[in-house]
Formats: structure tokens, C-alpha cells, sequence
């Protein structure tokens, strides 16, 4: 299903290219999906080595320096996989519960529980996440609301895919052939109570990917994700230089203010998912 998308991805502007127009991950899909703050920086460290990795997932993680060169070895890397980090998470909660005289050993094993649990989360949600193509294409695919879903909860627990047919030829067929119906780009307008809408998702023009990347973030390219008909779209080199350094993009962020859609793009609410200006081409 996710490589079907993929082949759907314009690689300058990160947008999925449908039969009714363009839809990306966008800054709003994290803050409903995930309950994280936008503006914030969740990973700050440098580049590191195989020694460094050790090290710090002993400390942070408290496993043994045995276990993690085990798992270092089978990811030939300075990190470990995703089954690793579930093992430490429950190995944590448990020792936690052994420890329940203790209180200080119940706050670390639970500490190191917790760090576990968001590695997880960050690779198997924010990175690799199918459940954003339920959020919009709630069709795609078979599913069912999670059991013990509650709306104050993240939207990324809120339904459990059912095992289906994986065959890309089928997710392909599916995407040609959409229509109106299977489609729900502004899905977030009840959970607002939960996650209010943040204007920083309106910021448009480059985000920091890792250490020593940069990507575009084009989200005037998808305004009808936010509930708003789609205009004539700008020339990207209008608004947003063709490269930006690394060091310059947390300034660029801190000043987002200045760098959000222009107020023509948001001007006009949306009666429909397909809404859009009369002029436009999809």
C-alpha cells in the first residue's frame, strides 16, 4: 500500500499526486496523529558511532553492552531495530512491577520504558506510518475503530488495521479509479476540541530533515487539507529560495509567522473536499 503511494510522490514537493489533486503529510497530520508539538526540537545530536550508540543505549536505555552489540551487528549500524526496542519496553514495565517496593527502581525501569516507547514511536509512526493513508483514504483498505479508542487519544490509535490483500497492482487500480467520495482531506474538523487547529501548519517553505537535510514543505500545494478551496498555486521560487542551508532553518522556523500561506490561499472555506478556484487544473 505504501510503496503504491510512493509512486505517487513528486520528488521537489513531497506530494502524493491523485486523480483530484495533490495531499502530503503536513505539520497538522503530526499534531493530530501523534498529540506532538510542532514547535519544538525533538532531536538535537550530532552524527554518531558505533562506540558513541553503545554507550548511549546502555545509559539511556539500560540494557547491557552484550544485547546491544547483538543488535547492533544484525543493523551493521550505529542503531538497533524496532523489535529491540520492544523488548526493552516490556522488559522495563516488568521489572518496574517486580520492583514495586522500591520506588526508585520503579521510576527508572519506567523511565527507560518510556524511552524505548518514543524511539518506537518516532521510526514506526512519524517515519512509517500507514495509518495517515487510513486517516485520509478510509477505503483503501479494511479496518476497524480501535477497541478502547477514546477521542482524547492520538488519531494514530484510533483504528486497527485488518490483514488484506497486499499486492501493489491492486493499491494501484484503486488509486487511478478514486472519486470524490473516497477521500476525506480535512478529517480532522471533529478532533479540534482534542487538538486545535495551530497556524504553524500553514508555514510553507523548508523543514530540517535530520542532521544535514533539508526538504521542501509546500503546503499552499494542499490547502484544501485544511479545509480551505484550492487557488491558483505561486511559482515555489516566489516564496521559497531553491536551497537553504542548514543553519538557516531554525531561524526560518522561528520566524514561521512570516513565512505562512498568503491570507488570499485561506480566504475561502472549503463546501467540499474537492473544492477548488475556478481556473485551477488538478
Amino acid at each position: 500500500m505504501i510503496n503504491a503511494f510512493v509512486e505517487r510522490r513528486h520528488h521537489e514537493t513531497l506530494s502524493f499526486h491523485l486523480p483530484h489533486g495533490k495531499v502530503t503529510i503536513t505539520l497538522d497530520d503530526v499534531a493530530c496523529r501523534l498529540h506532538l508539538l510542532i514547535i519544538w526540537t525533538f532531536l538535537d545530536h550530532e552524527r554518531i558511532d558505533k562506540d558513541e550508540a553503545l554507550d548511549m543505549l546502555v545509559k539511556k536505555l539500560g540494557v547491557t553492552p552484550q544485547s546491544v552489540l547483538g543488535d547492533i551487528d544484525k543493523t551493521l549500524g550505529c542503531h538497533v531495530r524496532y523489535s529491540y526496542l520492544g523488548q526493552v519496553f516490556t522488559n522495563g514495565i516488568r521489572r518496574a512491577r517486580e520492583a514495586d517496593s522500591d520506588p526508585e527502581h520503579v521510576t527508572i525501569h519506567k523511565r527507560f520504558s518510556t524511552r524505548a516507547y518514543l524511539l518506537y514511536l518516532v521510526g514506526r509512526q512519524i517515519f512509517v506510518d500507514t495509518r495517515w493513508i487510513l486517516q485520509h483514504f478510509s477505503r483503501i483498505s479494511g479496518w476497524s475503530l480501535a477497541t478502547g479508542y477514546t477521542e482524547d487519544k492520538s488519531r494514530a490509535c484510533a483504528d486497527d488495521p485488518l490483514r488484506g490483500i497486499q499486492a501493489i497492482e491492486l493499491f494501484r487500480v484503486y488509486i487511478d479509479r478514486l472519486v470524490h467520495e473516497d477521500i476525506h482531506l480535512c478529517s480532522y474538523i471533529d478532533y479540534r476540541v482534542t487538538i486545535p487547529f495551530d497556524e504553524v501548519a500553514l508555514f510553507t517553505i523548508w523543514l530540517a530533515r535530520g542532521i544535514r537535510k533539508t526538504t521542501t514543505y509546500m503546503s499552499e500545494r494542499v490547502m484544501r487539507q485544511f479545509g480551505f478551496t484550492r487557488t491558483i498555486l505561486r511559482d515555489p521560487t516566489v516564496y521559497a529560495p531553491l536551497t537553504v542551508k542548514q543553519r538557516d532553518m531554525d531561524a526560518l522556523f522561528d520566524d514561521f509567522e512570516n513565512h505562512l500561506v498568503l491570507d488570499e490561499a485561506r480566504s475561502t472555506v472549503a463546501p467540499y473536499d474537492w473544492s477548488y478556484k475556478h481556473g485551477y487544473m488538478i
